[in-house]
């Protein structure tokens, strides 16, 4: 017979794990909610624009111009098909890092139509795959319901399939890399963060990750990693190694360069996009140069995020609060990073939901996290051309902008009080 005590204990230990699960409970029903009613709305929306109204592009979708529709994906499909990504005869060259195409280079063993099928299908069947890992409870109906509301009714989910951008195949990377570290599977971890990194630089913030949590080996592994998986890609292309090494070290005069360094703006969620949306709006763009701008934006992001990846080191973060300014900074600070990045507001999410405490804050966290990832290109910036050539761009830019700084702001300035609080005290730099 069970000792009375271990009974107690036992019941106490049940007791705590059902209050656990129905916090969870809460906030992931929480934020689906937000999402469904987000989604709804837009739909609605839309659909009055373009049916009852009969008003076109672009009142009539939160997406990007329709004739251009999966372009992102015909287009890497073409420049990859004979490893020849640099230099193929095309109406421009990749400036993408080498690694991308040979990870992309699989599909083009199937027709261009039948590609584009599979990328969308292994694409939905990864997000509705760690979505079910991170969001599930002992509820199997509710989990069902929730993960196909958070994952079907998601702007940036929708807008890489409209796109069909590969940033679907750098969320799966990083998606993995947080399960492997869950697991404690070092290096298979440091396999997916390298190969996230060698595909686009911006997930190397993720390393700061690793050398808070005093993985330094794994940081050295995965850069190593990152040096070997774009060596061998070159060698892998037509032209051979060194032509295509130097193609590389040239990059910068595409679309980037253009976009930075011109009237255009790409719909981003960069804090660069709202300086130079204020910038043409109080008339100062005929006397301003864009390239002495773009250097002193470097310069100041750059030192902001040593300065975050300081704090992160030196005080005391929930995980989730790491991988929310991580994922932020990856987002604001480039000068183009486009709107469908937002999906990568998924990773603080689940952790955020798996958080035990259930306060006030964490459901302001989880509906502005919400807000992110619902469409909200409703009211749109006029005399502001975006690289469709027309006047496309909305306040919703702004919008998310202002949720991740005001976001982040708070989670620094509550991570430094606790610090102080609990008799710690944060070593400011």
């Amino acid at each position: 017979m069970m000792p009375e005590k271990l009974q107690n204990n036992k019941k106490t230990s049940m007791k705590q794990q059902d209050e656990i699960n129905d916090v969870k409970q809460n906030k992931i029903n929480f934020i689906a909610i937000i999402m469904l009613l987000g989604f709804v709305i837009a739909v609605f929306y839309y659909y009055v624009q373009g049916v009852y109204l009969g008003r076109g592009y672009p009142y009539n979708t939160c997406f990007f111009i329709p004739i251009d529709r999966f372009n992102d994906f015909v287009n890497t499909y073409n420049l990859t098909a004979n490893l020849n990504p640099y230099f193929e005869e095309y109406f421009f060259n990749s400036n993408y890092y080498p690694f991308l195409h040979i990870l992309f280079y699989p599909f083009t063993f199937l027709s261009v139509g039948y590609a584009l099928l599979v990328f969308i299908l292994l694409f939905a069947a990864v997000l509705f795959y760690f979505n079910y890992i991170y969001l599930k409870t002992d509820n199997l109906l509710e989990t069902i319901k929730n993960v196909l509301i958070i994952s079907i009714c998601s702007y940036p989910v929708l807008f890489i399939i409209d796109r069909g951008s590969f940033e679907g195949i750098i969320f799966a990377l990083l998606a993995g890399f947080f399960i492997a570290m869950e697991k404690k599977e070092e290096n298979t971890a440091c396999i997916f963060l390298a190969s996230a990194i060698a595909t686009k630089l911006y997930p190397a913030v993720f390393i700061v990750l690793l050398i808070t949590e005093k993985k330094y080996k794994a940081a050295i592994k995965t850069c190593f990693l990152v040096i070997f998986f774009t060596l061998v890609s070159l060698f892998l292309f037509e032209g051979g190694f060194v032509k295509n090494l130097d193609h590389m070290f040239g990059f910068g005069h595409g679309t980037s360069t253009y976009i930075a360094n011109s009237m255009a703006i790409q719909r981003c969620v960069s804090l660069f996009t709202v300086l130079k949306i204020s910038i043409i709006k109080l008339g100062w763009i005929n006397s301003v140069d864009f390239n002495n701008v773009l250097s002193i934006y470097m310069i100041a992001v750059f030192s902001t995020f040593l300065v975050v990846s300081y704090l992160i080191w030196r005080i005391s973060f929930k995980t989730w609060e790491k991988v929310f300014l991580l994922v932020s900074m990856m987002l604001l600070f480039p000068h183009i990073s486009g709107d469908y990045k937002l999906i990568f507001m998924y990773l603080p999410l689940w952790f955020l939901v798996n958080e035990d405490s259930s306060s006030r804050s964490d459901y302001l966290y989880l509906a502005a996290i919400g807000v992110l990832l619902i469409p909200k290109n409703y009211f749109l910036l006029e005399g502001i051309f975006s690289d469709s050539g027309r006047s496309d761009l909305s306040t919703g830019i702004f919008v998310n902008v202002l949720l991740m700084v005001a976001l982040s702001l708070s989670i620094v300035v509550g991570a430094i009080r606790r610090s102080i609080s609990s008799g710690t005290k944060p070593v400011i730099p």
